[in-house]
């Protein structure tokens, strides 16, 4: 059993997704830094969660969809900023951790969903900055970083449930 054409052609939609985002990130790291201190000096910290829902994805054809939660979290009122993107949608994202994205990804073949959520790190500090994927609460995949303007960059398929 081999490699098929839907594999190769995935990976490198994804691949080119992956290069698009981090470009944008590393042209405009000095830009969202200079904005980030400036927030951070005028926006008082928040300890509640935030929930912010995208544009919903367009309908696709042959397949079901359900919601999942893109979860930043980690030291509390830390800033960010970055990218949500699946095969069908591109969301920008920024704000303070603990913040909710809910997402609608397609499930099931012949239509499985990636996506690529790229969050950086808007602050010169060593605090932990968590980016989780969850569905109905029950955490699918995360990833984190505490390097100072750290980019944390989580890659998650429905096809991994």
């Amino acid at each position: 059993m081999g490699i098929g054409w839907r594999e190769v052609l995935g990976l490198l939609v994804g691949l080119a997704i992956c290069y698009g985002v981090i470009s944008y990130a590393a042209t405009n790291a000095p830009q969202n830094r200079e904005t980030a201190s400036e927030q951070t000096e005028s926006e008082p910290e928040r300890s509640t969660t935030e929930r912010q829902q995208p544009a919903p994805a367009p309908p696709s054809p042959g397949g079901d969809t359900k919601t999942v939660t893109i979860r930043v979290t980690g030291y509390g009122g830390e800033p960010f900023s970055g990218e949500v993107v699946t095969l069908d949608s591109r969301h920008p994202v920024a704000g303070h951790v603990l913040t909710d994205y809910e997402l609608e990804v397609r499930t099931g073949y012949p239509s499985a969903d990636t996506v690529l959520a790229t969050i950086q790190k808007t602050a010169n500090d060593n605090n932990v900055l968590i980016v989780q994927v969850l569905d109905d609460g029950k955490v699918l995949k995360g990833e984190s970083t505490n390097a100072p303007y750290g980019v944390v960059r989580l890659v998650w398929s429905t096809d991994e449930q």
